[in-house]
């Protein structure tokens, strides 16, 4: 195993110099490092040593590196150069120094529309720009997500859009993007923000892109995925057949116009959603004047990060997973209620309750007084025929002592 801080002190490209680790993860490093003459710092990422061997690694960094330095754009991390040094693949990009829009929504809850709609806007402008360089991201998520801060950007944070690891062309046929960097079975993004088509294995295009920025926007206005669960799998089977719980019963203030953005970008039919991150983009941007500033803070919120993994493998083919998903996955569980929801809800199924036994609450009511009443008819009849046998009796007992 060798250790990350041997990097210390060396140059890359001959001029940049790694001062200190940043962050470490299973697949890469990321370091900080300084230009001779220069100020500022750059951040330069590095293929794991210990993964530097493992092909499927190797290619996915060089995809990485190859699909961000066509993206210049303000809002996503821009890359100044790539290639191998010391022994590994190396990208430099731009030092980002800000606050990940996760960590943002755990701190928060969730988020004002306005600022939720604005973050959004910036989100799909990158998208935007790499759809029309060819590329499809498939790992919009908040996590991917840093914010900046910055005056003139709207609401004074500037959106910057990192990791295209698994990003690909758009039109490459089916599995020719993922040789190499995949095995039979392996599902690669976040089960939380995958499209349907993403989450069956199907070709996708920029549409699935426009999926998962709504549901990222679902997430940041109403503080939850639209679909939670356990089981990564029962959140791929809940992408492809339940529509998910509306935003307005979580946020009852909610901006209709808001809502039904977010929805139609959640249909899970492509051709009903909005066409690519551009007309995403134009809609909200229409919206965003009429959107609130404020929001209430979401009641007992406890913050978790959404099962995730690239790739993401769960253990069955990549064919028998897709018909599983379609076919035999297991009844997802209902969705949490919102806690002011909640007695509202039981008063509604109660209700229904009783008017469905109603009926049979009145049969036995009219099967019991029918009952009754019989029962007391037969006693009547009882009593006048015990009455008249007396009175039989005792005419005679008089006729044989008249005698």
């Amino acid at each position: 195993m060798t250790s990350v801080t041997s990097f210390l002190g060396l140059k890359f490209c001959g001029r940049f110099t790694v001062t200190a680790v940043l962050g470490e993860g299973a697949m890469g490093v990321v370091f900080r490092a300084v230009e001779e003459g220069r100020a500022q710092a750059v951040a330069i990422k590095i293929l794991h040593p210990d993964v530097v061997d493992d092909a499927s690694a190797r290619t996915r960094f060089e995809r990485e590196a190859e699909m961000a330095a066509q993206i210049d754009h303000p809002n996503a991390v821009r890359i100044f150069d790539h290639g191998v040094e010391h022994g590994v693949p190396y990208l430099v990009m731009e030092l980002v120094e800000g606050q990940e829009l996760f960590d943002v929504l755990a701190e928060a809850g969730r988020l004002a529309p306005a600022r939720a709609a604005a973050i959004a806007i910036q989100i799909c402008d990158a998208v935007a720009t790499a759809h029309d360089r060819g590329i499809i991201h498939r790992d919009l998520k908040p996590e991917n997500v840093m914010l900046v801060s910055d005056p003139t950007s709207t609401g004074g944070e500037r959106v910057k859009l990192l990791d295209f690891g698994i990003a690909r062309r758009i039109g490459s046929p089916r599995g020719e993007a993922d040789t190499h960097i995949t095995v039979a079975g392996a599902i690669l993004g976040t089960p939380a923000y995958m499209s349907p088509e993403q989450c069956e294995g199907s070709t996708i295009d920029a549409r699935s892109d426009v999926y998962a920025c709504g549901a990222v926007l679902y997430h940041l206005v109403t503080g939850r995925p639209p679909f939670e669960d356990d089981s990564a799998l029962r959140i791929l089977f809940r992408h492809v057949h339940e529509e998910p719980l509306p935003p307005s019963v979580l946020v009852p203030d909610l901006d209709p116009g808001l809502e039904a953005i977010i929805l139609k970008a959640l249909a899970k039919d492509p051709e009903s959603r909005q066409q690519g991150a551009h007309d995403l983009w134009e809609e909200l941007l229409a919206a965003l004047p009429h959107l609130s500033s404020t929001h209430t803070a979401r009641p007992g919120f406890a913050p978790r990060r959404p099962l995730a993994g690239k790739p993401w493998r769960p253990t069955l083919s990549a064919l028998s997973a897709r018909a599983r998903i379609q076919r035999s996955a297991p009844p997802p569980a209902p969705p949490p209620v919102h806690p002011v929801i909640l007695p509202i809800a039981q008063a509604i199924v109660a209700r229904r309750a009783l008017r469905r036994r109603l009926p049979l609450i009145v049969g036995l009511a009219a099967v019991a007084g029918i009952a009754l009443g019989l029962t007391g008819f037969m006693g009547s009849v009882r009593l006048a025929h015990t009455g008249a046998g007396a009175a039989a009796q005792s005419r005679l007992q008089a006729m044989s002592t008249g005698r």
